[in-house]
């Protein structure tokens, strides 16, 4: 039996005052009066999703606290719950909403077992059928059947016939005798005359009054105090109920999540793009932007950096630079005269340089022609026209360039490997008709000018000014300022990919919102639901956990397939060789996505949390 003392609603103004309402059972309890009058909170209160503080509650025997999770639980295994018209979830099936019944109490519930409760229930429809096909009076009997699944010792309804027809209606009053004969205690709030007829026990609201207008003898049964403890849901009804829900709403629900896995998966596309591109770029610049800087013992006013009439570097400056940050390598810098060279079958005197070139210059990519041969001696273009050249199959050079020290340097027949582009000058003196030959071809000497090579085109600026805070005397010249527009797609590339980020996280924000709208207003009737049959504040915590969990797998996966078809376009299409490691990116992904979805979850869960079951469903039913 359930028995509510000091029983006390009031909104805008007192319905009732200290009252007392018993159910049997075996008999079917009626609550009688106007609309307005409380019929509909007393139901809730009866059913504990509204609380009183100065109500008392028997069930059988069991007083029931005031805590959440104790009210909860008694919802869950102890009654049944039948509203106007919002007892079922549309987007399931006939079979979908018994089995979610079914879960909340942990009953394994079959197919079969769901044609046999439809049979009972006089519903001859298809277990799998959706629920939008019924009829009203389908839909009440399927709400009852579904409230029965849980073997619930109290059934309450609300208004269950105020949208029947007269045939339905007694169809309805026949199965709930049916059930009260059963020994089940039944409570309906109505207004319609059929019901009251039907009614064992009346209540009626008068006055701020609960008063009993009819009553009933009931069966004398042996009293047995309840002996209740929690059965907490497990995290299985939990995970089968989201998977059922986006079954259920597959195409909406799928999309968005795609949609945010896409999203993200470019977001860290673009970062890994923008690396590839970035050390692509700079490999690229390493080899074509000239890292060289000199640096001569005394400035020669403009007129370039050798002149074989300047002092001597100290002695130890090679080892001293070597020593600097950003310096990759220092070689000493020559340049002689030719007295005579022969090339060709021709001879020329006097008029021909030689400078030694380090392997840092990659001088062989420099060249408009080449020779199939393995020699490293190159001419420029002006000093090929002296020998004209048409080809170099064969060709060698001799030469003899008189020393400093008062030796000569000397070539004998060696092979001309190329001619440079004829728009590539020397940038270190005024010759122009250059022999360059390797800088360990040539003896030690003690050096007037040193060619330096920095490990970076970017540090060039930084090195050259190192070097002119050594020695004031020096004169430094670098190709910094020249070739420093070849560096503008890399830094239009590095200030655009931060601001594409940003609109790239600002779009995932915005589908996720879109998403979480979508979702908190289509949920909120069936959280409503869960939350009759049993769902504490608690277990919505944990739903909505759950729910994010799997939520987050699903953008993950989505992610990362949209990850692999991106970096492959990205590598095929431009060239990049990117490093998949899809293991990582998934460890750097799937956080990311966390977070990103748990500010959100967390705004539904409140929303949820702070929910008036009571409200929500007078809102749903007016």
């Amino acid at each position: 039996m359930l028995r509510m003392e000091h029983i006390h609603l009031a909104f805008q103004e007192v319905l009732i005052e200290d009252g007392t309402l018993e159910v049997q059972p075996g008999c079917l309890t009626v609550i009688k009066g106007a609309s307005g009058k409380g019929k509909s909170s007393l139901l809730y209160m009866a059913g504990l999703l509204m609380d009183e503080a100065s109500r008392i509650y028997h069930f059988d025997g069991y007083t029931v606290g005031h805590q959440d999770s104790e009210m909860a639980s008694f919802r869950q295994q102890y009654i049944g719950y039948v509203f106007q018209d919002n007892s079922l979830i549309s987007h399931l099936s006939l079979y979908e909403n018994l089995k979610l019944y079914a879960d909340m109490v942990d009953r394994h519930f079959t197919l079969e077992e769901a044609k046999h409760l439809l049979q009972a229930f006089r519903i001859g429809r298809d277990p799998l059928d959706s629920v939008t096909t019924l009829s009203g009076g389908e839909k009440q009997r399927l709400a009852i059947a579904c409230a029965m699944v849980k073997k619930p010792r109290l059934l309450i309804l609300d208004e269950p016939t105020s949208a029947l027809d007269r045939k339905n209606s007694e169809l309805l009053l026949s199965i709930l005798k049916e059930l009260a004969q059963g020994g089940m205690m039944i409570l309906i709030a109505s207004h319609d005359p059929h019901v009251f007829a039907a009614g064992d026990v009346i209540y009626e609201i008068e006055d701020q009054k609960l008063i009993k207008t009819r009553s009933h003898e009931a069966k004398q049964t042996k009293k047995e105090t309840l002996q209740w403890q929690k059965h907490p849901l497990k995290a299985i009804f939990f995970m089968r109920y989201y998977l059922t829900y986006l079954k259920k709403n597959w195409g909406l629900q799928v999309m968005m999540l795609t949609l945010c896995g896409i999203t993200m998966a470019i977001l860290v596309s673009l970062s890994d793009i923008s690396e590839t591109f970035l050390a692509s770029q700079q490999q690229s610049l390493d080899q074509i932007a000239n890292r060289e800087i000199v640096i001569a013992s005394q400035d020669l006013n403009g007129k370039g950096y050798y002149d074989a009439n300047l002092p001597l570097l100290e002695e130890g400056a090679m080892d001293t630079i070597a020593q600097l940050d950003h310096v990759q390598s220092v070689y000493p810098f020559f340049e002689g005269y030719c007295d005579e060279a022969t090339a060709n079958g021709k001879t020329v005197i006097d008029e021909l340089v030689i400078q030694p070139y380090a392997p840092d210059r990659q001088i062989a990519s420099q060249c408009h022609m080449t020779s199939g041969e393995a020699g490293q001696i190159y001419l420029s273009s002006y000093a090929s026209e002296f020998f004209e050249m048409d080809r170099l199959d064969g060709q060698t050079l001799s030469l003899r360039c008189p020393l400093p020290d008062g030796t000569a340097f000397t070539l004998q027949d060696a092979p001309i490997s190329g001619i440079l582009q004829g728009s590539l000058q020397n940038m270190y003196t005024s010759a122009t008709a250059v022999v360059y030959v390797p800088v360990d071809w040539l003896p030690e000497m003690a050096p007037q000018s040193l060619l330096i090579y920095a490990d970076h085109f970017q540090n060039i600026k930084v090195l050259g000014e190192a070097l002119e805070k050594m020695d004031p005397e020096w004169s430094v010249f670098t190709h910094y300022l020249r070739d420093e527009s070849m560096m503008g797609l890399q830094y239009a590339f590095q200030s655009i990919a931060p601001f594409m980020t940003l609109i790239l996280g600002i779009i995932t924000v915005i589908l996720v919102a879109l998403l979480y709208v979508r979702y908190i207003t289509q949920r909120k009737k069936e959280i409503c639901l869960l939350k009759v049959n049993g769902l504490s504040r608690w277990d919505t915590v944990r739903l909505i956990l759950i729910e994010l969990i799997l939520q987050t797998i699903v953008i993950v996966l989505a992610s990362l397939v949209a990850l692999i078809v991106i970096q492959l376009g990205v590598q095929t299409l431009l060239g990049y060789p990117m490093a998949m490691h899809y293991l990582g990116k998934l460890v750097q992904i799937g956080p990311l996505i966390f977070v990103i979805m748990l500010v959100p979850s967390l705004l539904a869960l409140l929303v949820f949390q702070r929910m008036d079951v009571a409200l929500v469903l007078r809102e749903t039913t007016s």
